[in-house]
């Protein structure tokens, strides 16, 4: 292997400059990223939200259904809003003793309480899918 191999497979980011522009033209406040290991959604979603004061990263991976899907979102959220995240943790040890329409009804209404100029990204939102839960982005 030479040099410039070993260098670009050692952890280092390469930076997605098209589309970060892209983003960055569209100023999406909300963003549900879809691919397979590897392509590099965490990447682009760490250099696109270091762009905004207020951000909150969803990371989906480990859900396994809706309790996991509702906590996931929770524990996001309080990280955009550390104002707001005790309020949240309770909301979030509520949800074992609650049915699943009511949790959904739950994480909905912490949804609709957040700051408007901030971003929030569902990382490896293909895992709802995969699920069967892929029509719950769509309640945001």
């Amino acid at each position: 292997m030479n040099q410039l191999v070993a260098e670009q497979a050692s952890f280092r980011e390469i930076p997605r400059r098209a589309l970060l522009a892209r983003l960055n033209r569209a100023r999406p406040r909300i963003i549900a990223l879809t691919a397979p290991a590897g392509y590099g959604k965490s990447t682009l979603t760490r250099q696109y939200a270091a762009s905004f004061g207020k951000h909150a990263i969803c990371d989906l991976s480990d859900v396994t259904g809706e309790g996991d899907c509702a906590r996931a979102v929770l524990t996001a959220l309080a990280d955009e809003s550390p104002e707001r995240s005790e309020g949240l943790t309770s909301l979030e040890l509520q949800l074992h003793d609650i049915d699943a329409r009511a949790a959904e009804q739950m994480v909905l209404s912490a949804w609709n309480a957040r700051v408007e100029d901030s971003l929030f990204v569902f990382d490896n939102a293909e895992r709802l899918a995969e699920i069967g839960l892929d029509e719950t982005l769509a309640r945001f």
